[in-house]
């Protein structure tokens, strides 16, 4: 399933990955995600990602450039986190890592360049 995942997927589990890094999975949260995946998608990459967490980050990192090529669509999708970071009105020290870590991480020379 991870292998075939559709670029609003990646984004749903991405989201999803980031709603849970403080424990506290906020219904504000879940609706940002479901802008992007149907409730049955939801549930089931919830189920994936609780199933194997470590195997869902590395995909998600490794699958960056597959869905946003660009560094500036990898900005747009880093907009994204922060805004569901901040539908519950809070932007704790969790979530404030977990945006270095993506911009480390994820970010960091993942761009391809236009002659690819």
């Amino acid at each position: 399933m991870l292998k075939s995942l559709t670029k609003n997927e990646y984004i749903a589990l991405l989201l999803i990955e980031a709603a849970e890094i403080d424990f506290d999975f906020a219904p504000e949260e879940k609706d940002i995600i479901l802008e992007y995946v149907s409730e049955a998608q939801f549930l089931r990459l919830l189920w994936i990602y609780n199933a194997n967490r470590l195997l869902c980050h590395k995909v998600l990192k490794e699958r960056i450039t597959d869905f946003f090529p660009s560094l500036s669509e990898q900005k747009d999708l880093k907009s994204t986190l922060l805004q569901l970071f901040l539908a519950d009105n809070s932007y704790n020290q969790f979530e404030r890592t977990f945006m270095e870590m993506f911009r480390e991480e994820f970010m960091k020379g993942k761009e391809i360049s236009p002659s690819n």
